[in-house]
């Protein structure tokens, strides 16, 4: 059992530092590659990230930025929001930013 962690680890590795490195912080170009990538992992890091950016939101903004996401919205349709937030604009910006924006811009909170 030790050996196959140590294995998956040594294979999932070259995934994660690819995305930090891009200014040392995951960039949306990082997020929009794991969101459409053929490996399930990465995809899953994509769902993973985009999930818990919404669960952080329903309690407290992010950079002056709120989302009012109903309970009904699932997480798969929350990262199909934010990848074709991303694939329309410039995504040098961390994707927490991003992400943040997207949803913001998806489901607004009312009065503002």
């Amino acid at each position: 059992m030790g050996m196959r962690l140590l294995l998956a680890a040594m294979l999932l590795l070259p995934c994660g530092r690819a995305a930090w490195a891009e200014g040392g912080y995951y960039s949306g170009n990082a997020l929009l590659r794991d969101c459409g990538a053929p490996i399930p992992y990465n995809r899953g890091v994509c769902l993973g990230y985009v999930a818990g950016i919404a669960q952080m939101l329903a309690y407290t903004p992010v950079e002056g930025h709120r989302a009012c996401i109903p309970r009904e919205v699932n997480e798969r349709k929350l990262q199909d929001q934010v990848m074709v937030f991303l694939e329309m604009r410039r995504r040098e910006k961390p994707a927490v930013l991003l992400v943040v924006e997207a949803l913001e811009e998806a489901y607004p909170c009312a009065g503002g």
